[in-house]
């Protein structure tokens, strides 16, 4: 009888029927191409290829560059011929294979059809020890490595294979296209200028590349005719190498459950003859005795260690199992969706594949147990390696027990033996035992690195699905045969049977995990009692904060943690009792999906619990973030009957998915789903629309704002989510739209709430901080005017020059810090609702698509690895680059709320700690930015030397401008406020920039100077660690003036004075004798330079007057008159206006009125 035909995929039939018409248009082709006859082209052999390049060698007469390329072709030619050695071996294993295809075609599909049984192939003798059942586990295991490999290799094969038929008519084309090269250019003459052993060489290249291409074309038209044998012969060989894998895999499990029952049996009967001993020991010292029970316990402890193993041995095949079935699933429904695109069949076929997937949570519960288990079991590992060290020496330890035994009592050569005995029987216990606690971690670490593959694969799967659902219909379009089973569905859901089973679920898990139950019970009745605790707190801080004086920033965050823990009893209600229900791992599908869906609905309630206590009329939002009353009360008015229906809502639709029963969505899932929505369109309308609380407010208070302006395209918008949504449910999206609603109002609108929160509390710190610093200033403002009326006179004099550094203005700090919390909250939207929508719109997901011409390098689970980078990777860095800009010039605001306010440092310090924030902001987003696209250092750097090489020599003064810059801010050698001199002119530093520093004159006006001049030149600093700066008054008084009389008046001008300083002590001398006076000097100090001027006038008055009432002269400067008498002199004199009036003449008047 023939045997039956092995099924093959048609498409690759249809495919070899065109590759073999491909060929037969190919081969008239090379027909045409063949060489002629007549002389045909020699082939070379290696004896011909060795003596023509010893030839070549010896010939001397030959150029050097001729000799290389004859060398050249000989060297070609010997590749070409090994070349063609391996092709010949190639074509003749072909050959071998062609031959022996059909009938290794049928010896393996009889071996396909009669496979051998794993336990008739493995089953292991019923009297093998362990020892013997170890090492034929150790052989199946290498046996099953072997048989993945060539699995492996099959695979491969096939693969190849079915690959390369296009490939075999492409190599095919090339080749014949080659030889007739081959062949033109060995009839070709040979020119007249080649040398005869050139040529020599040319021809044997020829000879040899035309012998490897004919091999090669024997070969491809041998394969081409057998292609269909090959593709069936190495399916065949594939199915046999998974039979056999399979076959290995039964016969390593057979055999491993073989050597856990026989190392159970020896342990027990080793537990059984510990007992016996323990009562043959009885009658002996205690010492001895409890020798034998020590050991009793370590082998009962035996006992229990392997029966262990043999639990998670079980537990790592069922977990191999799954790991295989998940993956070849997952395999599947990537075929499928290639092939046959979305479909409603499909879309249910993947809400199945969905909800059979393992559920994360239970998986993180098994993981954590084996984390768990596994640091007991290395713990107890170290205890029994201890236990092994401390019996090491037999005698010592047999000395040490008997040590405390009366020899009279008991026979000593009997009872050392007997102890002798039971230490080396507890020796061999611990050393048994400690190899089974071996073994125990190995496989416990095996089945956690088998877990986390498993986890891995099903989150890969599930992100899969739900992407891929996202676009297609679980549903039919709604019609009115769907609420036929109405009934039915509320029965199932409102079965006491259902719930009975839900509540046992929930006592089995109390059962398995009671502390932390008691736990999860403890935490709920925390929440209930904070939640009491808020409702007479909140109304007390809120009252708080309406004055200045008591208001606090603290009031706030007490506020908010009471607000946190309210929100919290009904959401830890719902996440305990699903936990209780789900966590059973022998629960039953009603109490899975029970659990589920109270677990999924967990984010959804403590939003609107959260929202709830955040608006109340004592809550946060209304009594410390200052929201507008009116919409606080609406939305707290309105968002309670939507959450009355929305929870519930919420549970039944969710409940409905996690059941995997389609009618159950059909009759009950979709039609709440579409209730729901038709609440949330009406909430939207009654809360948004024109006429409502929201608008009212902003047209009322910020009529130009965005809000106002921009109403009729948000809004549209915002109803428009919930009513596409609800089109969609009703034409059979209803997991998509199920799983839109749950991150637009689950996940983004928590995400928008947390935000808001943030950004609010952080405005709350800044308000508080502007308005007590603000309060202070205005009441010390007020003490220093009363304090001015109470001391003020009147002073006479040239007043001094005031340094004009303005106070710090903490409403502009404020509006700072306020642009940077808002600016910071926005980039986190941004990239979060990206995060979180990036993998359903294809509109956000598109960008990481989309390749640039670079990579970068990134870690991936410890490795490195180069990746593509994508467009939403530099729209990040641009994003990054614009935050970090923003940031640096908005951070003296933040920095002066949160740091600089608390240093209480001066301008010049506040000024540099804030410039050399910026820069270091900008330095590392710079680099953040980079990184993101791609621009590592190691890509860099040369690059970056090589500038710096560049602008050394070419911008080297704007360089050191730089760099000197730099140097002023870490080292400061002038600061913000500073009165220097400077390339002669004075002032005090108004700015130091990266470039140059400000210097603000007497005059008003600005002189730039670069910061290069601060370091390298000559810089006069009268502030820097001292203001104290020395004034020197110069007078001259007449000769033949009590000059005694003038120290004595000098010294009590500068004592009288309040700004001269009693230390140090001014100095009077008396220096010189002038050409017209003697000269007295004063030279004093004052506390500060603003004061220098005032000083100096004022000393200035005081002289005069004290020098006048004491009658001493101050000399007029003599000068000589020279008089031109080269012509006559012309003499007028007159009188004075004084003298005609009868005037007092002063002594000017008196030394005459002469013109000449």
């Amino acid at each position: 009888m023939k045997p039956p035909e092995h099924p093959f995929d048609i498409r690759r039939r249809v495919r070899i029927c065109l590759i073999a018409a491909m060929l037969c248009w190919v081969t008239p082709v090379g027909a045409q191409l063949a060489l002629p006859a007549g002389q045909p082209l020699a082939a070379p052999t290696p004896a011909d290829i060795e003596a023509g390049r010893k030839a070549v060698e010896a010939d001397t007469g030959l150029a050097q560059d001729v000799q290389a390329k004859a060398l050249e072709y000989y060297d070609r030619a010997a590749e070409s011929l090994a070349l063609t050695e391996e092709a010949a071996a190639k074509t003749a294993a072909l050959i071998t294979r062609i031959e022996q295809g059909p009938a290794r075609v049928a010896e393996l599909r009889e071996r396909l059809d009669n496979p051998r049984s794993p336990t008739e192939a493995a089953a292991p003798a019923p009297d093998s020890s362990s020892e013997q059942l170890q090492a034929a586990v150790n052989e199946i295991r290498a046996a099953l490595t072997v048989a993945r490999d060539v699995l492996a290799e099959k695979d491969k094969a096939l693969s190849s294979l079915k690959k390369s038929g296009k490939a075999i008519v492409e190599e095919y084309v090339a080749r014949e296209r080659s030889l007739d090269k081959i062949t033109k250019e060995a009839r070709a003459l040979p020119s007249a200028d080649i040398p005869p052993a050139l040529e020599r060489a040319r021809q044997a290249y020829l000879g040899a590349r035309q012998i490897l291409e004919q091999t090669e074309l024997d070969r491809l038209r041998r394969r081409n005719t057998s292609y269909d044998l090959l593709i069936d012969l190495a399916a065949l060989e594939r199915e046999l190498a998974v039979a056999e894998l399979t076959l290995t895999e039964g016969e390593r499990e057979v055999l491993e459950e073989a050597l856990q029952k026989r190392r159970e049996a020896d342990a027990r009967a080793s537990r059984w003859e510990a007992e016996a001993a323990i009562a043959e020991v009885a009658q002996l010292p205690p010492a001895v005795a409890a020798v034998a029970e020590e050991t009793a316990a370590l082998k009962r402890e035996l006992v229990s260690v392997i029966e262990r193993e043999k639990d998670v041995n079980d537990a790592l095949r069922a977990v191999t199992r799954r790991y295989r079935e998940i993956r070849e699933k997952f395999q599947t429904v990537r075929e499928r969706i290639a092939t046959y695109g979305a479909s409603q069949a499909l879309g249910r076929l993947l809400q199945r594949r969905l909800e059979n997937l393992p559920s994360s949570r239970v998986q993180r519960g098994f993981a954590r147990e084996r984390r768990n288990e596994i640091v007991r079991v290395t713990d107890r590992s170290i205890e029994v390696e201890e236990q092994q060290l401390q019996i090491l020496d037999t005698e010592a330890r047999v000395a040490a027990i008997l040590s405390s035994v009366d020899p009279a009592v008991e026979p000593a050569q009997a009872l050392q033996r007997q102890t002798i005995e039971l230490v080396r029987v507890q020796r061999d216990t611990l050393a048994e035992l400690d190899r089974a606690y071996g073994r125990y971690l190995t496989r416990l670490t095996v089945l956690e690195a088998a877990d986390r593959e498993v986890a891995k694969t099903t989150r890969e799967f599930s992100a899969f699905i739900r992407k891929e659902l996202t676009w297609i219909p679980d549903l039919s379009p709604l019609a009115p045969a769907d609420f036929t089973g109405l009934p039915t569905a509320l029965g199932w859901l409102l079965s006491p049977a259902n719930w009975r089973q839900a509540l046992s679920d929930a006592g089995r898990t109390f059962t398995r995990n009671p502390l932390l139950s008691i736990a999860a019970l403890f935490a709920i009745v925390v929440a209930v009692i904070g939640s009491r605790l808020a409702r007479h707190r909140l109304p007390e801080l809120a009252d708080l904060t309406r004055r200045i004086r008591t208001d606090a920033y603290s009031h706030t965050v007490k506020a908010l943690g009471l607000t946190i823990v309210a929100a919290s009893v009904w959401p830890l209600i719902f996440a305990v009792a699903g936990w209780q229900v789900e966590a059973d791992p022998i629960g039953g599908p009603f109490g899975n999906a029970v659990g589920s869906s109270l677990m999924d609905i967990v984010p959804f309630v403590y939003t609107l619990a959260l929202i709830h206590w955040l608006t109340r009329s004592d809550g946060l939002g209304r009594r410390h973030f200052r929201w507008p009353e009116g919409i606080v009360v609406a939305l707290h008015t309105r968002l309670g009957w939507l959450a009355v229906f929305l929870v519930p809502a919420a549970f039944i639709i969710n409940l409905s998915s996690h059941a995997g029963v389609v009618e159950l969505s059909y009759a009950i899932g979709r039609p709440v789903l579409l209730l729901a929505l038709l609440m949330l369109a009406a909430f939207v309308w009654r809360l948004f629309r024109r006429s409502g609380s929201f608008m009212r407010y902003f047209e009322e208070k910020v009529p130009d704002g965005w809000i106002s302006r921009l109403w009729f395209l948000w809004f549209p918008i915002l109803l428009g989510v919930p009513v596409l949504n609800f089109l969609a449910a009703v034409f059979g999206y209803a997991h998509t739209t199920t799983e839109l609603t749950g991150l637009l109002i689950g996940e983004t609108g928590g995400l928008l709430l947390a935000l808001l929160l943030v950004r609010d509390m952080s405005l709350r710190w800044f308000y508080v901080i502007e308005r007590r610093s603000r309060f202070e200033t205005a009441l010390r403002q007020r003490e220093e005017a009363r304090a001015g009326r109470e001391q003020r006179e009147e002073e006479a004099g040239a007043a001094g020059f005031d340094i004009d550094i303005p106070e710090v203005d903490y409403r502009e700090l404020g509006e700072q810090a306020r642009a940077v919390v808002r600016v910071g909250v926005l980039i986190g939207i941004i990239l979060s609702v990206g995060t979180i929508w990036g993998d359903l719109l294809p509109a956000i997901g598109f960008l990481d698509r989309i390749e640039l011409p670079f990579s970068k390098i990134q870690i991936l689970e410890g490795e490195e690895q180069q990746l593509p980078v994508t467009l939403a990777d530099l729209a990040i860095g641009i994003l990054i680059l614009a935050g970090t800009f923003f940031a640096a010039k908005n951070l003296s605001g933040l920095l002066g709320f949160t740091v600089l306010r608390r240093l209480r440092l001066d301008a010049g310090g506040n000024y540099a700690i804030v410039t050399l924030c910026q820069y270091l902001i900008v330095a590392i987003g710079v680099v953040i930015a980079f990184s993101t696209i791609g621009l590592q250092w190691s890509k860099l750097q040369w690059l970056i030397a090589a500038l710096g090489v560049g602008l050394g020599f070419g911008l080297q003064e704007i360089v050191a401008n730089f760099v000197s810059g730099i140097i002023l801010l870490l080292e400061r050698p002038v600061r913000i406020g500073d009165i220097v001199t400077v390339g002669g002119a004075d002032g005090y530093v108004a700015r130091i920039q990266i470039r140059a520093t400000t210097i603000l004159t007497w005059e008003k006006k600005e002189l730039i100077i670069p910061n290069k001049e601060f370091i390298t030149g000559q810089v006069v600093n009268w502030t820097l660690s001292d203001s104290v700066n020395r004034i020197l008054v110069n007078v001259g008084i007449a000769y033949g003036s009590d000059v005694g009389k003038a120290l004595e008046l000098l010294e009590q001008v500068a004592k009288e004075n309040e700004h001269v300083l009693a230390e140090p002590k001014p100095v009077i001398t008396f220096e010189a004798f002038g050409d017209n006076a003697l000269m007295l000097y004063v030279r004093c100090y004052i506390s500060a330079l603003e004061h220098r001027l005032e000083t100096i006038t004022a000393l200035h008055e005081a002289i005069y007057a004290k020098f006048e009432s004491a009658g001493i002269a101050i000399a007029f400067p003599q000068r000589d008159v020279h008089l031109d008498t080269s012509k006559p002199l012309e003499i007028r004199v007159h009188q004075d206006a004084t003298q005609a009036l009868g005037l007092p003449q002063s002594q000017e008047g008196n030394r005459g009125n002469t013109e000449t």
